[in-house]
């Protein structure tokens, strides 16, 4: 029988699979569930396994359950698998510079959207001594546009994420979350139009993870370096 480390995801499946099995209560002289849980972690001695693998070789109930179990549990592996290529897909990129004076995309793996915005917003915009970067993706269904701030009085720096989903088959209900180093360091839901805003941006390297409910859908890789 193949072993199972524990993790979150296959935790929640050990915990919810007796509850669902439909076979009902165990027999006398059955393994009992915490047994069976044990047994497909893989977390009982060598001489506790023994013992089960002698109670499965006769008893089909036993077997069923753990046979079950461990499908379940390969089944998530292989979903938590496919996750994590997808959000490795959904990845873009954008690499800013700022002088003094302005601020400039130095490259992207998204669309420059600078030129589509309204020309009475950005006046408004550099009038307030600000200037404005506008980038654009899609991840899967969802269409991200990533609007850079720069206060060019203060060097204060301020990025808004628009989360629109294209086939509009739901609201706008998303999770952002910035880390730098690996290290959360704000999360926001976005409001009733789809938009996040983050004050807490700083040179280097800042990653913004999309997430709806507990799913990461993909990820925005933001360098801000600073030009002479």
């Amino acid at each position: 029988m193949s072993k199972y480390n524990g993790k979150t995801s296959i935790e929640k499946v050990l915990r919810e699979f007796y509850r669902k099995l439909s076979y009902g209560k165990s027999k006398v002289g059955c393994l009992e569930d915490f047994v069976i849980d044990s047994y497909v972690s893989g977390k009982l001695s060598e001489e506790e396994e023994k013992k089960v693998d002698t109670h499965l070789l006769v008893c089909g109930y036993c077997l069923h359950k753990v046979s079950k179990l461990e499908a379940d549990i390969k089944q998530i592996k292989v979903q938590e698998s496919i996750d994590k290529k997808s959000v490795l897909e959904n990845v873009f990129e954008i690499v800013v510079g700022f002088t003094k004076a302005a601020i400039q995309i130095i490259s992207t793996s998204g669309v420059i959207k600078t030129g589509q915005l309204q020309p009475e917003y950005v006046r408004g915009v550099k009038q307030g001594k600000c200037d404005i970067i506008r980038v654009g993706q899609k991840i899967a269904d969802i269409e991200l546009d990533v609007d850079i701030f720069y206060d060019t009085n203060t060097g204060a720096k301020e990025v808004m994420v628009a989360v629109k989903d294209i086939e509009m088959s739901r609201r706008p209900k998303f999770v952002l979350s910035l880390f730098r180093n690996n290290i959360k360091i704000e999360t926001k839901n976005t409001d009733i139009a789809g938009v996040a805003r983050f004050e807490n941006i700083s040179y280097g390297n800042n990653v913004l993870k999309l997430y709806e409910e507990d799913r990461e859908l993909g990820r925005v890789n933001l360098i801000l370096q600073e030009l002479v």
